[in-house]
């Protein structure tokens, strides 16, 4: 038996072999190494953050996770962010330094931080400020052959966190 092969069907044909050709390329676009938003990578750490209220102090624990290296790592800080009852939410109003520089670095398990006499304007913290323990690295490069490379990206996160 003869196939016919007609226009009908090699439209099929181009249709399908397109839809494939494109689920591929925008799959491989959107998991390729150079897209931005799957390059920052943080490390994997837990600290925990404890306040005294009576006195006034701090304490930061790295609690659990990998040590953290100098490498890629620029500061350790506490934000403190106030409550603001009118609206409910919280401002950043203080900013201390834990560690910043590649001699206090790296931070095993285990090794605390203190600071006393944590304050928002030299008054003392009140109910529902937070504390956050907060980790500002720089992002790995992408590799040299993606387009727009970048090479000073830094991010921020909290890696412990309380409540006053």
């Amino acid at each position: 038996m003869k196939t016919v092969v007609t226009s009908r069907r090699l439209a099929f044909v181009a249709c399908c072999l397109l839809t494939l050709s494109g689920v591929y390329l925008i799959g491989g676009y959107w998991m390729s190494p150079c897209q931005d938003r799957l390059s920052f990578s943080g490390y994997d750490v837990e600290m925990n953050v404890t306040y005294d209220g009576q006195t006034g102090s701090l304490t930061v624990t790295h609690h659990s996770g990998i040590t953290v290296p100098a490498h890629r790592t620029e500061s350790l800080s506490v934000v403190v962010l106030q409550y603001d009852e009118s609206t409910g939410g919280h401002t950043e109003t203080a900013r201390y330094r834990l560690a910043n520089s590649t001699e206090e670095f790296p931070i095993a398990p285990g090794r605390r931080f203190h600071l006393s006499n944590v304050t928002i304007d030299n008054q003392p913290l009140t109910s529902g400020d937070r504390l956050l323990a907060v980790l500002r690295t720089t992002e790995r490069p992408l590799p040299r052959y993606c387009r727009h490379n970048r090479s000073d990206a830094v991010g921020e996160y909290a890696v412990g966190r309380t409540i006053v």
